[in-house]
């Protein structure tokens, strides 16, 4: 998720682009509020296409990829490593499966086989516009494809994709690491709508449509991580900045509260994307994995979400 920080150390274009469509939801919610919850849908659901940086190509040409299908869409698996346990890779909005390289090179190095997936209109797979129920179900059949994972490693919203992909996919995983994952699916659409100026009766109108599309076999509610986060037995990590300013570290408090396996490792200063590369957080997950040792807890007060 995008937010004034980012914004302001975005390219002009970006910034630009971000000004126009404030100026344009500020008139069109006036003057035509349904017309005005189409655009918030359609730009909600296009995430942008990030580069890969130079290690990560780095990172690309030292394994191998395969293509998964889900519906139309082609999806790249990058594979790393020989190991007989595997673990999946799953990368948050406007992200690429090479932004957690840092995580597989220590799970190759631990003895996995890393799979990282490339979502749907992310990175080099096709598709311009997703959404939560799709992204869940190509982790589901990125998983399927290799014939099963022992470990998932999300973050951000392919975090909360992951618990979505359990619930209604069928995805088993005997262990998570989720890295900087919000509690309320709800949270990330006032996100949106705070960012580009969207009024209320806009973004419900927004929420209902996306509903709508899916035949209302679900609602906002059902997608909230916190609930999801109940079905799944097996341990979970959750990774989680004090000081990140795109999902509040409460966030991560609520997921622990509602999971009576799920342990909570902190960094610090590290914020919602540097901490991919935190080796602190590297080293947590690793521990975790090995079970070779205690977590430390923190004892800050719980805020509902």
């Amino acid at each position: 998720m995008i937010n004034e920080v980012t914004l302001s150390k975005s390219p002009l274009a970006i910034r630009i682009y971000v000004y126009a469509l404030r100026v344009l939801f500020s008139l069109l919610q006036r003057l035509s509020p349904k017309l005005a919850s189409r655009l918030a849908l359609q730009v909600f659901l296009t995430p942008p296409r990030t580069r890969a940086s130079r290690w990560e190509r780095k990172f690309e040409q030292q394994g191998t990829y395969d293509v998964v299908r889900v519906g139309d869409k082609q999806l790249r698996l990058l594979h790393h490593g020989t190991g007989s346990q595997r673990a999946l890779l799953v990368h948050g909005w406007g992200s690429r499966g090479t932004h957690l390289g840092s995580y597989g090179e220590a799970l190759v190095a631990a003895g996995y086989g890393v799979y990282s997936l490339d979502g749907p209109a992310h990175g080099e797979s096709t598709g311009s516009s997703t959404d939560m129920m799709e992204f869940a179900q190509a982790i589901a059949v990125a998983a399927q494809s290799i014939g099963g994972v022992d470990l998932v490693v999300g973050h951000s919203f392919g975090a909360a994709c992951t618990l979505l992909a359990i619930d209604r996919c069928a995805l088993k995983a005997k262990r998570l690491v989720l890295i900087s994952c919000f509690a309320d699916a709800v949270f990330i659409t006032e996100a949106f709508a705070r960012f580009f100026g969207i009024s209320h009766a806009v973004i419900r109108e927004m929420r209902m449509r996306l509903e709508r599309r899916y035949r209302n076999e679900w609602d906002w509610a059902s997608l909230a991580p916190k609930r999801l986060i109940r079905k799944y037995d097996n341990p979970i990590l959750l990774i989680h900045d004090l000081y990140d300013d795109e999902v509040p570290f409460e966030h991560a408090q609520e997921l622990r509260a509602n999971h009576a396996n799920a342990q909570l490792f902190s960094t610090r200063n590290q914020g919602h994307r540097k901490i991919l590369r935190d080796r602190t957080g590297i080293d947590a997950a690793i521990a975790f994995l090995n079970a070779s040792a205690t977590l430390p807890a923190y004892p800050e007060p719980i805020r509902k979400i």
